[in-house]
């Protein structure tokens, strides 16, 4: 530990660079040997497992592997290899969640949400697997087999609902990728779909890492006319210079803005300041999580044009949400009517 403390004193500090000045500093994990029935490579995937304990405590830190976190890597490992084999035993589903106009209740579109229906665990939502299969690449094909899906449904509703525009997740890593454009559009072609009818959410993530591949590829999408969305605006990584530089049309307001609209004057304003935002961007914004008829009220006011959350549905299998869709057009009138289905 002293002479990991030594190290990380001597890596501080400033450092000029072609003309620019960084600093630096580590993340160090250290494993104990022998510990147990240790191999070499045991050692080097503990330490491992204890920098990244440093670095998610902050970093410029060190940490000591312990046994219990042997069973957070065993346990992710287990999930690893499920998730691998969710996706060729069938055990992965979509749902769907409505996405409304706030202003008289049509229905303009739909995002696509993926399930893991577990054997054992039963469901198991995204935020306990996506984050994994971005980091093990297993998020590329399950990013084409949502795609694959979202598209077949779509050709399935679009005689019937043509207005629908349906929002697939697209992760930074897929949207890297140089191919990334010619699977998009191959799909399409293959469902015979528009590409104005399909929608893809992208995370602020995107701006981290080879921004200029991102951006070709989200122009030569939107030259198809496959419309853009940024999800979770304002949560994590916001460069107002890279954000005029992308092919947006909607940015997407977090749910934790949402909910904390009615109470907190400081949640209205980050609402108010990111609707100002789209605006002179010359974007619409949806609001995600919207609870109830006080929020529904607080967005329009202010100008929100689209929305999504509980007070007009839940995520939905496709046989309800297709019942869903003729409940609505029973009820949906130029006002939204606040009847929960």
């Amino acid at each position: 530990a002293l002479t990991a403390r030594k190290l990380l004193k001597s890596l501080s500090g400033s450092y000029w660079i072609d003309g620019h000045e960084l600093s630096i500093s580590a993340s160090i994990g250290i494993a104990l040997h022998p510990l147990g029935s240790q191999v070499a490579a045991d050692v080097l995937k503990q330490a491992d497992t204890a920098m990244y304990r440093a670095k998610h405590a902050g970093r410029n830190d060190l940490h000591f592997f312990a046994p219990a976190m042997q069973v957070s890597i065993d346990q992710r490992l287990q999930l690893q290899n499920e998730l691998r084999q969710a996706m060729q035993r069938g055990q992965m589903h979509l749902v769907f969640q409505p996405q409304l106009e706030l202003a008289c209740g049509r229905v303009a579109g739909v995002e696509v949400l993926v399930r893991w229906q577990h054997p054992e665990h039963g469901e198991i939502m995204p935020g306990q697997f996506i984050a994994l299969a971005e980091e093990t690449g297993l998020i590329q094909d399950l990013g084409n087999w949502v795609l694959e899906q979202a598209c077949d449904a779509l050709a399935r509703w679009l005689p019937s609902w043509p207005q629908l525009v349906v929002a697939v997740n697209l992760s930074p890593r897929e949207l890297r990728q140089v191919g990334c454009v010619e699977r998009i559009s191959a799909c399409l072609q293959r469902h015979r779909l528009p590409a104005n009818a399909l929608e893809l959410e992208i995370t602020e993530g995107v701006l981290l890492e080879d921004v200029d591949q991102c951006i070709a590829n989200m122009q030569a999408l939107r030259a198809l006319g496959v419309h853009f969305a940024i999800d979770d605006f304002g949560t994590g990584y916001s460069s107002l210079t890279y954000l005029k530089r992308l092919p947006l049309d909607r940015l997407k307001i977090d749910r934790s803005f949402t909910q904390d609209m009615a109470g907190d004057s400081n949640g209205l304003m980050l609402v108010q300041t990111i609707l100002v935002i789209a605006r002179n961007l010359g974007l619409q914004c949806i609001a995600e999580g919207i609870e109830s008829h006080t929020q529904l009220e607080i967005l329009r006011q202010h100008g929100c044009s689209l929305g999504q959350g509980y007070y007009f549905s839940r995520p939905l299998a496709e046989a309800e949400f297709l019942e869903w869709m003729k409940a609505h057009r029973l009820w949906a009138s130029d006002v939204i009517d606040p009847v929960q289905l």
